[in-house]
């Protein structure tokens, strides 16, 4: 089993010498292995982060470098690659009971427009320009009108989600 484990995946040869076949079956695992991994970690990662992003390229890259590795490199850069998915899962599960440690790892939400108001000290830290805000508020609402708006925030994912004034007449029938 473990000869034609090494014969199939090229295991014992360099990177000049294996040939396309090996390449192709070294991709196959690659792919399962990775696709495995992908809906695993959205089963139980929830909402994406920008941390979530940043170990999404990892990944890819990790796994693209094992295709391309020499011997038995192969199996340890898919046990790395395991291991981070398990660190991953890990912390999303203590982000889940522990809002500190969740507030840590994902970070908080920025509130740049309060019942129309601009609140510049958060435009500032987040680099947002008025000219993005308002883009923004039009894309959320159809209208650049910051009146108009209740709550503009700087979300954890590095986007702007904007509610709108609640304006109903209160009617008597």
């Amino acid at each position: 089993m473990y000869q034609f484990i090494t014969d199939s995946f090229g295991l014992n040869l360099t990177t000049v010498n294996l040939s396309w076949l090996h390449y192709v079956t070294r991709a196959f695992l690659v792919f399962f292995v990775g696709f495995f991994l992908m809906r695993l970690r959205a089963a139980f990662e929830g909402i994406s982060t920008p941390f979530s992003n940043l170990l999404n390229f990892a990944l890819g890259s990790l796994l693209a470098t094992a295709i391309t590795s020499e011997g038995v490199v192969y199996f340890q850069i898919l046990s790395m690659v395991l291991l981070l998915s398990l660190i991953n899962w890990a912390i999303a599960l203590l982000c889940l009971y522990s809002p500190f440690i969740d507030r840590l790892v994902r970070g908080r939400e920025d509130v740049l427009v309060r019942h129309g108001r601009i609140i510049w000290e958060n435009m500032r830290k987040h680099l947002v320009s008025l000219n993005d805000l308002r883009d923004e508020v039009f894309e959320a609402t159809g209208s650049k009108d910051l009146s108009q708006i209740r709550k503009a925030s700087f979300v954890t994912g590095g986007k702007i989600v904007v509610v709108k004034e609640n304006k109903r007449k209160s009617s008597w029938f």
